[in-house]
């Protein structure tokens, strides 16, 4: 390892660091991106949720393009899918099932093509601000313990680390124990989700008085193992009959959500907003409409760091909204285009606007 300086840093490989590395790498951007794991994708392809949610309002309008479209693309090129290309005339979603190993490779081929720079395997252990500014973050890799230096920071962690690392407020999630699963006994090539324990909203839970929290230690291993312990207990009941695969890394929905200049909530339905960066739908509620709004991505607490996936500032009917692949990946597209643009001078929220309706997003509906 050498001593680079970067104009952006990414922290998390997830869809949301992905585009936030891309976006950022196609604005001619000196980009790292810092994975934990050994792979990209967080909850996607690590976590097996390998469903990309709709990019439409569920009514036969799409409402998210650019980076998402490429990498909902990129997600089918190889392998297994279920996406119906008359999905309009047929009243279906633009949506589909997708092989997560083969999403994984193809997205390090693509940041790759795109010069963006990836450390593997690798922690953030400590970050150092000095009064509204982070200077540098700390990392752990298998060569031990190093300083890198960035004019630009996007929290793409899922679990707003570099926020709360920094001392800014956030939010706290609230997680059930479920627990995904791959089985490929439905057929070669097929990788098939299947849930162990509530769904996302709680319902059916087989541990009705207890919630977890995924930035408090105690709680990621008691979820992981309590997972674990309820999975296998549903294989030895003839419950589940396969696990091909088991996910790498715990998958709690909601951690943190940031405390931004604006948080969108169910108040926000319908709403048109000025500043928009992009219209999205409600995967779970076919026909929900949001805008969101460029002040969910940063707080001006901090000025050259950027939210972007499930950390997003966000509550309640907001977050289930914007905590999915797509919006995931456009507030990331979104978060390196600002933080690219915010090295030379910070822009107007006109100025971000204008770059990102010549990219194809859709601001408003």
């Amino acid at each position: 390892m050498n001593n680079e300086v970067f104009d952006v840093i990414v922290i998390g490989g997830g869809v949301a660091g992905v585009s936030a590395a891309l976006s950022t790498s196609r604005e001619n951007r000196k980009v790292l991106l810092i994975e934990k794991n050994s792979m990209l994708g967080g909850l996607a392809t690590a976590g097996l949720i390998n469903w990309f949610e709709p990019l439409c309002d569920g009514k036969g309008t799409q409402l998210i393009f650019s980076e998402c479209e490429e990498l909902f693309n990129l997600a089918l090129k190889y392998g297994y899918k279920s996406f119906d290309e008359d999905w309009q005339k047929k009243g279906l979603r633009k949506s589909s099932w997708f092989d997560h190993n083969l999403f994984a490779l193809s997205m390090n081929q693509l940041l790759i093509d795109n010069g963006v720079t990836i450390y593997y395997d690798t922690l953030v252990s400590d970050v150092k601000v000095e009064k509204d500014l982070i200077k540098s973050i700390e990392i752990s890799t298998v060569e031990g313990k190093h300083n890198l230096f960035a004019k630009q920071f996007i929290d793409a962690s899922g679990s707003a680390f570099l926020f709360r690392q920094a001392g800014l407020p956030v939010r706290e999630g609230i997680n059930y124990l479920v627990y995904a699963t791959t089985t490929y006994k439905k057929g070669v090539g097929k990788p098939t989700a299947q849930y162990s324990g509530t769904s996302y909203s709680g319902k059916n839970n087989p541990m009705p008085d207890k919630t977890f929290n995924g930035y408090k230690q105690d709680d990621v291993n008691e979820f992981v193992k309590d997972a674990q312990l309820y999975c296998l207990k549903q294989y030895e009941e003839g419950k589940i009959t396969d696990v091909s695969m088991l996910p790498s890394m715990p998958q709690f929905r909601k951690i943190a959500s940031i405390v931004g200049e604006y948080c969108l909530t169910k108040e926000d339905l319908f709403k048109h907003h000025e500043d928009s960066i992009g219209a999205i739908g409600m995967f779970c509620k076919p026909g929900d409409i949001y805008e969101v709004p460029l002040g969910c991505l940063y707080t001006k607490k901090m000025n050259n760091l950027y939210a972007c996936g499930r950390i997003v500032s966000s509550d309640d009917e907001g977050w289930e909204a914007t905590r999915v692949i797509p919006v995931c990946i456009l507030t990331g597209e979104v978060a390196g285009l600002f933080a690219s643009m915010s090295i030379d001078k910070r822009p107007s929220v006109q100025e971000i606007q204008k770059r990102l309706v010549d990219r194809g997003i859709k601001l408003h509906f």
